[in-house]
């Protein structure tokens, strides 16, 4: 059991860790970002208590995707390391976008300007260009 106090809750792709954020105060967008096993055992701190918003895991189960509020760019941590980095080199900003994986490091991601490809912690590429809220992607990804 996980008491994340309302705050977002996603299991691992693997499933044997679960990541959440600890809500604290009145505001859901502020907290901890918490690891455990899928158990409930072996709870740590992966980010202190800021504003931040869980996006979820990358297809590894390592490494995991947040953003802070008011910052459109989406970040990436790891498990048992404590610096992050963008998304992408390119540092795109995504709005609410949250990546739809290919495979263990290709995403799909669409943002005001369009749908781009991009590779965990390397670059975004534009691939199709739309205006906002004239392109819609629906992906099903292979088993």
């Amino acid at each position: 059991e996980i008491n994340s106090n309302g705050g977002a809750v996603k299991i691992s792709p693997d499933p044997g860790k679960v990541i959440y954020q600890l809500a604290i105060g009145e505001d859901p967008a502020y907290g901890e970002l918490h690891l455990a096993d899928i158990n409930g055992d072996d709870d740590t701190i992966l980010q202190d208590a800021s504003p931040l918003q869980l996006v979820g895991w990358a297809p590894d189960s390592r490494q995991y995707l947040f953003r802070k509020p008011g910052d459109a760019s989406i970040l990436v941590g790891a498990v048992g390391q404590s610096l992050t980095s963008p998304l992408s080199e390119s540092q795109q900003q995504y709005g609410d976008g949250t990546p739809s994986w290919l495979d263990s490091s290709l995403y799909l991601i669409q943002n005001p300007d369009g749908l781009y490809l991009g590779n965990l912690k390397g670059t975004a590429e534009l691939i199709v260009k739309a205006d906002p809220g004239s392109l819609q992607v629906d992906f099903y990804p292979k088993p």
